[in-house]
Protein backbone atom coordinates (compact mmCIF):
# COMPACT_ATOMS: atom_id res chain seq x y z
CA UNK A 1 0.00 0.00 0.00
CA UNK A 2 3.09 2.15 1.07
CA UNK A 3 4.42 1.77 -2.82
CA UNK A 4 0.90 2.53 -4.58
CA UNK A 5 0.73 5.40 -2.56
CA UNK A 6 3.87 6.79 -3.86
CA UNK A 7 3.30 6.08 -6.61
CA UNK A 8 0.25 7.64 -7.09
CA UNK A 9 2.27 10.75 -5.78
CA UNK A 10 0.65 10.86 -2.38
CA UNK A 11 2.16 12.93 0.10
CA UNK A 12 2.89 10.73 3.26
CA UNK A 13 3.54 12.53 6.50
CA UNK A 14 5.01 10.20 8.90
CA UNK A 15 4.68 6.14 8.57
CA UNK A 16 4.12 4.60 12.31
CA UNK A 17 4.46 1.01 12.73
CA UNK A 18 3.38 -0.81 16.33
CA UNK A 19 5.93 -3.16 18.20
CA UNK A 20 4.47 -5.14 20.55
CA UNK A 21 5.49 -8.83 21.93
CA UNK A 22 4.50 -11.05 19.00
CA UNK A 23 2.01 -13.64 19.31
CA UNK A 24 2.56 -17.31 19.63
CA UNK A 25 3.66 -18.17 16.03
CA UNK A 26 1.91 -21.62 14.37
CA UNK A 27 3.24 -24.58 12.87
CA UNK A 28 5.51 -24.01 9.97
CA UNK A 29 3.43 -25.94 8.06
CA UNK A 30 0.36 -24.23 9.25
CA UNK A 31 1.72 -21.13 8.07
CA UNK A 32 2.41 -22.28 4.62
CA UNK A 33 -0.95 -23.05 4.19
CA UNK A 34 -2.91 -20.08 5.48
CA UNK A 35 -0.35 -17.62 3.75
CA UNK A 36 1.25 -19.72 0.50
CA UNK A 37 5.05 -20.04 0.49
CA UNK A 38 6.07 -16.36 -0.90
CA UNK A 39 4.19 -14.44 2.19
CA UNK A 40 5.42 -16.70 5.18
CA UNK A 41 8.91 -16.42 4.11
CA UNK A 42 8.47 -12.77 3.95
CA UNK A 43 7.24 -12.79 7.23
CA UNK A 44 10.03 -14.63 8.80
CA UNK A 45 12.67 -13.09 7.07
CA UNK A 46 11.41 -9.89 8.41
CA UNK A 47 10.94 -11.15 12.00
CA UNK A 48 14.85 -12.62 11.34
CA UNK A 49 16.07 -9.19 10.57
CA UNK A 50 14.10 -6.86 12.47
CA UNK A 51 15.79 -9.06 15.62
CA UNK A 52 19.11 -8.93 13.95
CA UNK A 53 18.76 -5.18 12.93
CA UNK A 54 15.95 -3.51 15.52
CA UNK A 55 16.62 -0.08 13.15
CA UNK A 56 16.15 -1.71 10.05
CA UNK A 57 12.32 -0.91 9.88
CA UNK A 58 12.56 2.99 10.32
CA UNK A 59 15.33 2.22 7.28
CA UNK A 60 12.83 0.47 5.47
CA UNK A 61 10.06 2.94 5.82
CA UNK A 62 12.24 6.33 5.29
CA UNK A 63 11.36 5.90 1.72
CA UNK A 64 8.08 6.49 2.37
CA UNK A 65 7.86 9.17 4.58
CA UNK A 66 10.25 11.41 6.55
CA UNK A 67 8.75 10.65 9.53
CA UNK A 68 9.05 6.87 11.31
CA UNK A 69 7.98 6.29 14.69
CA UNK A 70 7.88 2.91 16.10
CA UNK A 71 4.86 2.68 19.49
CA UNK A 72 4.43 -0.28 21.38
CA UNK A 73 0.44 0.41 20.85
CA UNK A 74 -1.82 2.07 18.53
CA UNK A 75 -3.66 3.50 21.39
CA UNK A 76 -0.87 4.49 23.75
CA UNK A 77 -0.82 7.67 25.22
CA UNK A 78 2.85 8.26 23.22
CA UNK A 79 0.88 7.10 20.05
CA UNK A 80 -1.86 9.67 20.63
CA UNK A 81 0.06 12.33 21.26
CA UNK A 82 2.84 11.73 18.51
CA UNK A 83 -0.72 12.14 16.04
CA UNK A 84 -1.73 14.70 17.72
CA UNK A 85 1.73 16.53 16.94
CA UNK A 86 1.17 15.41 13.09
CA UNK A 87 -2.16 16.79 12.58
CA UNK A 88 -2.96 14.19 10.17
CA UNK A 89 -5.89 14.83 7.32
CA UNK A 90 -6.22 10.99 6.73
CA UNK A 91 -4.61 8.28 9.09
CA UNK A 92 -4.78 4.94 6.83
CA UNK A 93 -4.25 1.97 8.27
CA UNK A 94 -2.17 -1.30 6.87
CA UNK A 95 -3.13 -3.74 9.30
CA UNK A 96 -4.07 -2.44 13.07
CA UNK A 97 -5.54 -3.72 16.37
CA UNK A 98 -8.90 -2.04 16.79
CA UNK A 99 -8.37 1.61 17.45
CA UNK A 100 -10.39 3.72 20.58
CA UNK A 101 -12.28 6.83 19.77
CA UNK A 102 -8.92 9.06 21.25
CA UNK A 103 -6.92 7.65 18.62
CA UNK A 104 -9.51 8.16 15.43
CA UNK A 105 -9.98 11.40 16.54
CA UNK A 106 -6.40 12.51 15.79
CA UNK A 107 -7.60 12.42 12.11
CA UNK A 108 -9.02 16.03 11.19
CA UNK A 109 -11.34 14.67 7.88
CA UNK A 110 -11.28 10.99 8.79
CA UNK A 111 -9.40 7.12 9.29
CA UNK A 112 -9.89 4.50 6.38
CA UNK A 113 -9.43 1.17 6.29
CA UNK A 114 -8.66 -1.35 3.24
CA UNK A 115 -10.64 -4.57 4.40
CA UNK A 116 -10.31 -7.51 2.50
CA UNK A 117 -14.16 -7.89 2.29
CA UNK A 118 -17.65 -6.91 0.60
CA UNK A 119 -19.05 -4.55 3.12
CA UNK A 120 -21.16 -4.56 5.22
CA UNK A 121 -21.82 -8.70 4.89
CA UNK A 122 -18.57 -9.93 5.35
CA UNK A 123 -17.00 -7.90 8.89
CA UNK A 124 -14.20 -9.67 10.80
CA UNK A 125 -11.16 -11.75 9.45
CA UNK A 126 -11.05 -14.92 6.97
CA UNK A 127 -13.78 -13.22 5.19
CA UNK A 128 -12.45 -14.29 1.64
CA UNK A 129 -12.45 -17.88 3.02
CA UNK A 130 -16.05 -17.14 4.25
CA UNK A 131 -16.85 -15.93 1.40
CA UNK A 132 -16.02 -18.80 -0.82
CA UNK A 133 -17.65 -21.38 1.70
CA UNK A 134 -20.83 -19.61 1.20
CA UNK A 135 -20.95 -19.16 -2.30
CA UNK A 136 -20.70 -15.51 -2.45
CA UNK A 137 -18.73 -13.01 -4.34
CA UNK A 138 -15.46 -12.13 -2.55
CA UNK A 139 -14.18 -8.47 -2.80
CA UNK A 140 -12.17 -5.41 -1.19
CA UNK A 141 -13.86 -2.57 0.37
CA UNK A 142 -12.47 1.13 2.10
CA UNK A 143 -14.34 2.54 3.99
CA UNK A 144 -14.52 5.22 7.09
CA UNK A 145 -12.93 3.31 10.58
CA UNK A 146 -15.51 4.00 13.67
CA UNK A 147 -15.54 2.60 17.00
CA UNK A 148 -17.09 -0.95 15.75
CA UNK A 149 -15.04 -3.72 13.73
CA UNK A 150 -15.73 -2.91 10.10
CA UNK A 151 -18.98 -0.98 10.77
CA UNK A 152 -18.07 2.59 9.24
CA UNK A 153 -19.20 4.00 6.04
CA UNK A 154 -18.29 2.50 2.85
CA UNK A 155 -16.28 4.57 0.37
CA UNK A 156 -15.60 2.13 -2.26
CA UNK A 157 -16.27 -1.32 -2.92
CA UNK A 158 -14.87 -3.83 -5.98
CA UNK A 159 -15.43 -7.47 -6.45
CA UNK A 160 -12.29 -9.73 -6.71
CA UNK A 161 -12.97 -12.27 -9.99
CA UNK A 162 -12.13 -16.35 -8.91
CA UNK A 163 -10.02 -17.92 -11.64
CA UNK A 164 -10.50 -21.28 -12.22
CA UNK A 165 -7.45 -22.80 -9.63
CA UNK A 166 -6.86 -19.99 -7.62
CA UNK A 167 -6.06 -21.00 -3.95
CA UNK A 168 -6.85 -18.71 -0.61
CA UNK A 169 -3.92 -18.26 -0.10
CA UNK A 170 -3.33 -16.75 -3.76
CA UNK A 171 -6.60 -14.83 -3.33
CA UNK A 172 -5.81 -12.66 -0.25
CA UNK A 173 -2.74 -12.10 -2.25
CA UNK A 174 -4.54 -10.26 -5.04
CA UNK A 175 -6.83 -8.72 -2.64
CA UNK A 176 -4.23 -7.04 -0.69
CA UNK A 177 -2.71 -5.51 -4.02
CA UNK A 178 -6.28 -4.70 -5.19
CA UNK A 179 -6.69 -2.64 -1.43
CA UNK A 180 -3.61 -1.06 -2.23
CA UNK A 181 -4.96 0.56 -5.34
CA UNK A 182 -8.44 0.96 -3.96
CA UNK A 183 -7.16 3.06 -0.74
CA UNK A 184 -4.56 5.18 -3.62
CA UNK A 185 -7.83 6.16 -5.57
CA UNK A 186 -9.61 6.96 -2.27
CA UNK A 187 -7.26 9.64 -1.07
CA UNK A 188 -6.44 10.73 -4.56
CA UNK A 189 -10.19 11.36 -4.77
CA UNK A 190 -10.60 12.59 -0.87
CA UNK A 191 -7.88 15.03 -2.07
CA UNK A 192 -9.00 16.32 -5.69
CA UNK A 193 -12.65 17.00 -4.35
CA UNK A 194 -12.37 18.05 -0.58
CA UNK A 195 -14.59 15.47 0.45
CA UNK A 196 -15.15 12.20 1.50
CA UNK A 197 -17.95 10.35 -0.44
CA UNK A 198 -19.31 7.84 1.36
CA UNK A 199 -22.16 5.93 2.19
CA UNK A 200 -23.92 4.83 5.55
CA UNK A 201 -24.65 1.62 6.38
CA UNK A 202 -28.35 1.77 7.32
CA UNK A 203 -29.59 -1.62 6.73
CA UNK A 204 -28.57 -5.08 8.44
CA UNK A 205 -24.59 -5.64 8.46
CA UNK A 206 -23.14 -9.45 8.48
CA UNK A 207 -21.79 -11.48 11.54
CA UNK A 208 -18.66 -10.82 12.73
CA UNK A 209 -16.80 -13.80 10.82
CA UNK A 210 -14.13 -15.27 13.10
CA UNK A 211 -11.21 -17.63 11.85
CA UNK A 212 -12.54 -20.00 10.39
CA UNK A 213 -12.07 -23.42 12.04
CA UNK A 214 -9.95 -26.18 10.78
CA UNK A 215 -12.03 -28.53 9.61
CA UNK A 216 -14.45 -26.09 7.32
CA UNK A 217 -11.04 -24.84 6.01
CA UNK A 218 -9.55 -28.01 4.95
CA UNK A 219 -13.12 -29.33 3.57
CA UNK A 220 -13.25 -25.67 1.37
CA UNK A 221 -9.37 -25.96 0.13
CA UNK A 222 -10.63 -29.78 -1.12
CA UNK A 223 -13.31 -27.91 -2.74
CA UNK A 224 -11.14 -25.24 -4.32
CA UNK A 225 -8.59 -27.94 -5.29
CA UNK A 226 -11.25 -29.63 -7.38
CA UNK A 227 -13.09 -26.97 -8.90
Amino acid sequence: MLEQLRQSHIPLTAVIVEKDTPPPRPPLSECIKQLGYRTTASVLWRAFTEAVLPGLPAFRYRRFASTVRRVTDFNSPESQAMLSALRPDLILLGGSRILKRATLECARLAVLNAHPGLLPAYRGVDVIAWALHNGDPVGVSVHVVDGGIDTGAVIMTQELQVARGESIPILKARAEALAAVMMSQVVRQIFTTGRIDATSVTGPRGPLYRQMPKDIRAALDRKLSVE
